[in-house]
């Protein structure tokens, strides 16, 4: 081939130009390349980032061997383009390769993770075993870290425990798959462990285990870590550093978090990143966006976590403007189609109350991952807008996109009434399916879906498979029964809870205390609740006090109420609201203007609770003009089309014999709330004429009489 001597073919070839030069002069002299040769010339423009020429050369081979295929997938993984290299193995595949050597299935593995393909792992995972390769370590930790990236705890761990040798990477990969799985329990024990067979850790593994930490909540453990990590002589690492500013700021110890920040020899975009996170996560929003600024000043360029972490900040009605300056801060610098950027936008603008925007990022989105799915699933979710979760959640799966606990969470999360039971069980035999009956997070959600659907039944037979129940499985417990009107059966879960000496918090106390809702409950219940209310320490929360006062409210007892209320030193929106309903609820319709009055006059934003329970003492009193002047003010502050507050607004139209007003409102109301006000009508058409009734007392259903253990 005049004098180009190819016999090591193109794996020695220093520049791109020079390899292009010789592949052109062989090609036109008909140079026929041997299949060795062909394999180094697919390397060298695998090497060089030249894909398109690397997969052109392996198309034109007449005949192709496992190197050949070996070579472009790993170049295709090295560069991150994870989905190009699974379309690679699939053709690979189906051109009857069988035989393919460790460090690509390792590469394969890589692509698989990250390319959010998991279901391809079963496949590659097949080929392992057949090619007798589980022994190979670099194998084995790739599929490890394949199962615990996709939260297939249980495979992760059934491949860790069948691995003959593990090095720092295998315990490292078991120990994040813990993390990542919401299990920080088991990845400290993990490091224990390593740490007993003499395993060393490296940075990645300090990071992962002071996340656990963290999420332990655990700072004894924390600063026993620290010692680890200065006596390994990894303090200087940056990774290492990060994690450990993560971890102060999640401790609450801001000056500590501070202080590591300064003292780190080098920053990166992840430090800046980090010590934003932390004044966010504290509500420091100022101080969130002044080192945004201390950060662009350091000629440090902010990435899709630094501007994700701001716009977290910004997830209210008060701060959205600045989470719409960040968003066109992201299009300015062209990070606004970056998917983590898209995903937080979408959160951002569904807990800001602007919905239709997350529609519309989502939809503008060219490329979603999992995560973006899930976003709206939640958004939907939070907007009570079960069938459009449930749509979204069936064309992830007409689509053949993965999903994961936290999308079956989220879709669970949106059915909140009986009409949605069915869906939920749907969802519950996707998690049967999937193997997530270990997962505490979504079984919780199961337990709180199926006592929002009236299946208390359901919920205690799940509540019965929950190998650990935490705080959150118990609360949920206790305020399904609450909800449900199961007054005893709330009492005996919250009685096993402190047999069992669970942890209680203030939700604990806020659901039992919920559950009393007669005078006979307020004698056998409430009252030695309250006592135990003091005695745990929870009398100064001012959640359980409004729940206090609601309780009393609720069982009739309006003097105690009323003491509550007029002791509480910082009375909020939920307090106020409390006292209306409970007095119009219970006839003082009076009362209840007046308190309405008095929350208007010391300056409280009224909301759409204040103004039913006002409509309600209208409705009560039959006040057509008072009820009105509210009508009025509800346009005015823009919740007509509330469905709460149009049901009120119906209701006082009704009783004050106004009927027709009530039909009008009616007929300009949407079909999706027409139901409740189509009830509220006929209430005030079957009242014309009849004198006005009591209240209504508790709901005439059949309590689910369930069996609990006794100990």
């Amino acid at each position: 081939m005049g004098g180009l001597d190819l016999r090591r073919g193109f794996s020695e070839i220093s520049t791109l130009n020079h390899g292009k030069a010789i592949h052109g002069v062989s090609m036109r002299k008909s140079f026929k390349l041997s299949l060795f040769q062909n394999n180094t010339l697919i390397s060298m423009y695998a090497k060089f980032g030249k894909f398109e020429e690397a997969y052109h050369v392996l198309r034109a081979m007449p005949v192709r061997n496992e190197a050949s295929w070996n070579t472009i997938i790993s170049g295709y993984v090295q560069l991150g383009r994870y989905h190009e290299a699974m379309d690679l193995f699939s053709e690979m595949k189906r051109d009857g390769v069988k035989l393919i050597n460790g460090f690509a299935l390792a590469s394969v593995l890589t692509a698989c993770a990250r390319s959010s393909q998991g279901k391809h792992g079963e496949m590659v995972h097949g080929c392992i075993v057949r090619g007798g390769l589980l022994a190979d370590v670099f194998v084995s930790t790739a599929l490890l870290h394949l199962y615990g990236s996709h939260g297939s705890i249980l495979c992760a761990r059934k491949v860790f425990e069948e691995m003959i040798e593990r090095n720092v990477v295998s315990w490292t990969a078991m120990i994040v798959g813990y993390m990542n799985f919401g299990r920080p329990e088991e990845a400290i024990e993990l490091y224990c462990q390593m740490r007993r067979k003499g395993c060393e850790a490296n940075q990645n593994t300090f990071a992962s285990v002071i996340s656990s930490c963290w999420a332990l909540g655990n700072e004894f453990l924390g600063a026993q870590v620290i010692g680890h990590v200065v006596k390994t002589g990894y303090e200087d690492n940056v990774s290492v550093g990060n994690a450990l500013v993560t971890m102060f700021g999640n401790f609450g110890c801001i000056e500590d978090a501070e202080r590591v920040f300064k003292w780190m020899p080098e920053l990166d975009t992840i430090s800046w990143t980090s010590m934003i996170s932390v004044f966010v996560h504290d509500g420091l929003f100022d101080f969130s966006f002044e080192c945004f600024k201390e950060m662009l000043n350091a000629n440090m360029w902010p990435d899709s976590n630094t501007l994700s972490s701001l716009i977290t900040a910004c997830c209210s009605v008060e701060n959205l403007k600045w989470g719409k300056g960040i968003h066109g801060y992201a299009m300015k610098i062209g990070l606004d189609s970056v998917i983590p950027i898209c995903n937080t936008l979408i959160h951002m603008y569904t807990y800001s109350g602007c919905s239709g925007h997350s529609e519309l990022v989502f939809h503008s989105m060219p490329k979603k991952d999992i995560i973006t799915w899930n976003s709206m699933i939640g958004c939907y979710a939070h907007n009570n807008q079960c069938q459009y979760a449930f749509d979204l959640l069936s064309q992830m799966l007409w689509n053949g996109d993965e999903i994961n606990h936290v999308t079956l969470t989220n879709a669970l999360s949106a059915c909140l009434s009986s009409d949605s039971l069915g869906k939920g069980k749907m969802l519950h035999t996707h998690v049967v399916h999937g193997g997530l009956q270990e997962n505490v997070l979504i079984m919780n959600t199961l337990v709180t879906m199926y006592a929002k659907c009236d299946a208390m039944e359901e919920a205690v037979r799940v509540f019965g498979v929950i190998a650990k129940p935490d705080v959150v499985t118990w609360n949920a417990m206790v305020g399904g029964h609450a909800d449900n009107e199961e007054t005893e059966e709330a009492f005996k879960v919250f009685n096993l809870m402190r047999q069992g000496c669970s942890d209680m918090n203030y939700i604990t106390m806020v659901n039992i205390l919920a559950s009393c809702s007669t005078s006979e409950d307020l004698m056998v219940h409430g009252m030695p609740l309250h006592a135990r209310v003091i005695v745990y320490g929870f009398g100064s929360d001012e959640y359980v006090r409004n729940s206090l006062l609601m309780m009393y409210a609720k069982c009739g007892d309006l003097d105690s109420s009323a003491e509550i209320f007029n002791n509480l030193s910082n009375k909020s929106n939920v307090s106020w609201n409390a006292m209306i309903a409970a007095n119009a609820h219970h006839g003082r319709g009076e009362e209840s203007l007046k308190l309405f009055m008095q929350m208007l006059q010391a300056g409280y934003e009224i909301d759409h609770f204040s103004l039913s329970g006002c409509l309600a003492a209208c409705a009560s009193l039959a006040v057509i003009e008072e009820g009105q002047q509210v009508h009025a003010l509800i346009v005015k502050q823009g919740f007509e089309a509330n469905a709460h507050v149009l049901t009120a607004i119906t209701d006082m139209y009704g009783k004050g014999g106004k009927l027709g007003d009530a039909e009008r409102i009616f007929s300009e109301t949407s079909s999706d709330k027409g139901r409740a006000l189509w009830n509220t009508l006929i209430s005030g058409r079957s009242m014309e004429d009849s004198e006005n009734t009591s209240r209504p007392g508790r709901r005439n259903k059949e309590t689910t009489v369930v069996e609990y253990p006794s100990g």
